[in-house]
């Protein structure tokens, strides 16, 4: 049957006209940090604040002059803003609020009764357009989802953003100069987000927070021990070749088995070595004679040697053959702190760490000694340098986020120092 002829179960049109409209949302989700852990009255002040700083955003106020282009969702502990227009507006309405909080922070304490932080979400998606119980217009859909779960990842002032609106922001000057890619993130229900962070000195106070969300982090972690467990062992790599295995030992068994029996039944060799062995056995007596009773002694030059007590033979000089052996020092820098740590110590080093001041993500290796490449001997110390993030507000407009000038450079090792760690002397090698 032709797919003209093939029957429906209802006309395509009605399909269509029963298809709930989508529309294109560009969604700024944010909540209130440690809401849950406030006290009742501290909570509600909480609503309120953000309720009242919300309306008073330019971004906002010029926004909801088109109420078919601009939706406000309450959340409790937070709101949902939907822009219909422009991708841009989510992003200048979350530097406003940014700025308001850094500017009235002590103020907004104050009527709160407790600190006020917030974490904020970016994402473009489809959504659709629904009306809830009390007839005001809402939305529902991928968009707002996304955008919330893009959120969660965050600290307090972080202000995250999806990669549809990062790969827009890429092409625009000045925004990729503050945009940090955080790689491909698993959030709720193992779903894959890719994840920017956006922060810097945009237009008045330092907005954002340059630290690697926690959220982040984690994920990485969680992914290197994954990856460990996967890794497969002895018994997988043999397990296709368990057959031949299982008949070459089977064969080698029947072979050393009817060995065995021939020599016990038949005598065989081990009877033709005993004869050779008595043949060529000196007779009693005979040296005795030779030497009129007495004893040999040692020729003139000829020294006699005793193999030393215990069995152990020193080595003059070279070592064993395990002394000379090295390892590659692998490569760490930009890794998480802990995943470098195991990394160097799978390879059989030990690490040293020190923390240092960076604008690189808090708790990422900014750099190591010896650098990647080297050769070092098993049990040889690798000192990597691991960021503590920004201490201060001094990332400048025309900075690219994501690290300071030494931040992405390895450095050299010290040649002594290779030494040093890699190989011993060969004397210390024969007497060990």
């Amino acid at each position: 049957m032709s797919l003209e002829n093939a029957p429906l179960d209802a006309p395509l049109t009605d399909v269509v006209e029963r298809t709930p409209s989508l529309r294109r949302a560009y969604v700024l989700f944010m909540d209130i940090i440690g809401f849950s852990r406030l006290k009742t009255a501290q909570q509600v002040a909480a609503q309120k604040e953000l309720s009242r700083m919300v309306q008073e955003i330019p971004e906002v106020v010029a926004a909801r002059s088109d109420r078919d282009n601009f939706i406000a969702r309450p959340t409790g502990d937070g709101m949902a803003l939907l822009f219909f227009k422009d991708l841009l507006s989510p992003l200048r309405c979350a530097l406003q609020i940014h700025q308001h909080l850094k500017y009235n922070a002590a103020e907004i304490k104050q009527t709160v009764g407790a600190e006020f932080k917030m974490r904020m979400g970016i994402h473009a998606g489809e959504v659709t357009l629904v009306e809830d119980m009390n007839r005001n217009m809402d939305a529902a859909g991928e968009g707002i989802i996304t955008a919330q779960r893009v959120m969660d990842l965050g600290d307090e002032d972080h202000i995250l953003l999806s990669s549809e609106v990062a790969k827009v922001l890429k092409g625009i000057e000045p925004w990729a100069n503050y945009l940090t890619d955080l790689g491909e993130v698993r959030v709720k229900h193992k779903v894959v987000v890719h994840v920017y962070n956006l922060y810097g000195r945009l237009d008045g106070p330092f907005c954002g927070n340059p630290s690697r969300p926690r959220g982040v982090a984690e994920d990485s972690k969680n992914r290197a021990k994954e990856a460990r467990a996967q890794r497969p062992g002895l018994g997988d790599l043999l397990l296709p070749y368990k057959k031949p295995i299982i008949a070459m030992v089977l064969l080698g068994g029947l072979g050393y088995g009817g060995y065995a029996y021939n020599q016990s039944t038949n005598g065989g060799l081990v009877k033709k070595f005993d004869e050779l062995k008595a043949s060529l056995a000196p007779k009693p007596g005979s040296d005795s004679k030779k030497n009129n009773g007495k004893p040999s002694k040692p020729g003139k030059g000829k020294t006699t040697s005793a193999r030393p007590s215990g069995g152990v033979v020193a080595s003059s000089g070279g070592g064993g053959g395990g002394g000379n052996r090295k390892i590659t020092v692998p490569k760490v820098v930009g890794d998480d702190a802990s995943v470098a740590e195991q990394a160097l110590s799978d390879s059989g080093f030990n690490v040293s760490r020190q923390p240092v001041s960076s604008k690189m993500p808090a708790d990422q290796v900014v750099k190591q000694s010896p650098s990647s490449g080297s050769k070092l001997a098993p049990g040889a110390t690798v000192k990597i340098w691991v960021s503590k993030g920004v201490e201060d507000n001094t990332h400048e407009g025309g900075e690219t986020g994501g690290g300071d000038s030494n931040g992405g450079e390895e450095v050299k090792p010290d040649t002594g120092g290779e030494k040093e760690g890699g190989a011993s002397s060969s004397g210390d090698s024969g007497n060990e």
